[in-house]
């Protein structure tokens, strides 16, 4: 794995800025689900720093995530400058009190959206591709920018998916480059009805501020620094976890590498279980080594992965004795990696408020915590599904 210890260092840095609360922070968002490598990072960079879009949370952008009627129509409300709007909405299904009340009372005023029926707008529909390219037309010509670019739609294999009203809108979207067709098996698709997501919304809205609008809106000021590739925390390995009892009985010690590649031990002991040349009794144990897939920031403190291999390296039966001890491998789920489908792993620094209770419980056993610390002061290791915890073996 390529080394990318500058791009991490920028994350800690930011995670360091977090943690002591300065202002800076809030001008430097990393959304952790928005990596470098992604094909719509400029486009997520230009929407958040031209204040079009924010984030689903703190750390998210939910790229992958669903557009909304509503989000739609207050995107373009927020490029229209919110200016104010007579009337109240004719819609039973918006609100006065609704967040979003304001842009569809402008929408609707300017004749940008209309509803789904004569008492709905549905504001939480998910928006399609022509949707998406009919709400930008007439936008567009409402502001009185020039609309006549247009593309032949025959061109597109599902052209006839086209509902009536968006054909005008779609012609001109493509003529202007905002929306683009696939190649599949050597036929063009323009896929109308398909589901816009968020990240291929940015882009769309990236394209028609610098290519239909006159002026582009103005930046707010604030900067968007993309997360590095996820897989960046593994250069900060070796590290060395564990996971036990603290009574000595048992306990599973993991070492993830920097190619992301983890091996360790599982032992329990039965100092009970003794015989000839062995009376110092009979310790069980597995020695494995896996991988991790998926893995994901989830804020500057934590990533999400997901166990991607699990094997055994020592044959099951064998047998040795050692220094009064006998010893035998077994081929069992090491305790710490039962129900081994997702782990979290915690950067030092990470807030103890809202960690998983199991995680904290036993944490306090390894690590011989007598009060809780208010953030984690080593690496953590959590398996989600076996609700297991590790820390790191400082030892």
């Amino acid at each position: 794995m390529k080394k990318r210890m500058l791009r991490l260092t920028l994350t800690l840095c930011l995670a360091l800025s977090l943690l002591t609360g300065t202002a800076s922070a809030a001008a430097t968002p990393t959304f952790a689900d928005v990596q470098e490598g992604d094909w719509y990072v400029e486009d997520v960079a230009y929407v958040y720093e031209h204040g079009l879009m924010d984030g689903t949370a703190a750390y998210t952008f939910s790229p992958n995530g669903k557009a909304t009627r509503a989000m739609v129509i207050t995107i373009l409300y927020r490029l229209a400058g919110q200016p104010a709007s007579s009337g109240d909405s004719p819609f039973q299904d918006v609100r006065p009190s609704d967040w979003f009340s304001p842009a569809v009372a402008w929408a609707v005023t300017h004749g940008i959206a209309n509803g789904t029926s004569a008492t709905a707008f549905s504001p939480n529909a998910i928006i399609t591709r022509e949707q998406l390219a009919a709400f930008l037309y007439r936008y567009a010509g409402a502001q009185g920018w020039d609309t006549s670019a247009r593309v032949n739609l025959n061109q597109f294999q599902d052209q006839r998916l086209i509902s009536s009203y968006a054909r005008t809108a779609l012609s001109w979207a493509c003529g202007e480059g905002l929306l683009t067709g696939s190649l599949e098996n050597g036929k063009v698709y323009l896929s109308p009805t398909v589901i816009a997501p968020r990240n291929q919304l940015a882009a769309v809205l990236h394209r028609f501020c610098q290519q239909v609008a006159p002026t582009p809106p103005p930046a707010t000021g604030d900067i968007f620094v993309v997360a590095p590739d996820a897989e960046a925390i593994f250069d900060q390995m070796p590290k060395d976890f564990v996971f036990t009892s603290g009574a000595g009985g048992w306990a599973t010690q993991l070492t993830i590498h920097p190619d992301g590649i983890f091996d360790g031990t599982y032992y329990d002991s039965n100092l009970g279980d003794t015989g000839p040349g062995y009376p110092n009794g009979t310790v069980y144990y597995c020695v494995f080594k896996g991988s991790w897939k998926d893995v994901t920031q989830t804020n500057p403190w934590e990533y999400r992965m997901y166990l991607e291999s699990l094997s055994y390296t020592a044959p099951s039966g064998v047998t040795t004795i050692q220094n009064g001890t006998r010893y035998i491998a077994a081929e069992v789920p090491p305790y710490g990696l039962n129900n081994p489908k997702e782990f979290r792993l915690y950067l030092p620094g990470r807030p103890t408020g809202d960690l998983p209770g199991a995680y904290l419980d036993w944490a306090r056993i390894a690590s011989g915590w007598t009060t809780l610390p208010s953030v984690l002061p080593t690496w953590g290791l959590y398996n989600v599904g076996g609700q297991q915890g590790y820390v790191e073996d400082l030892w």
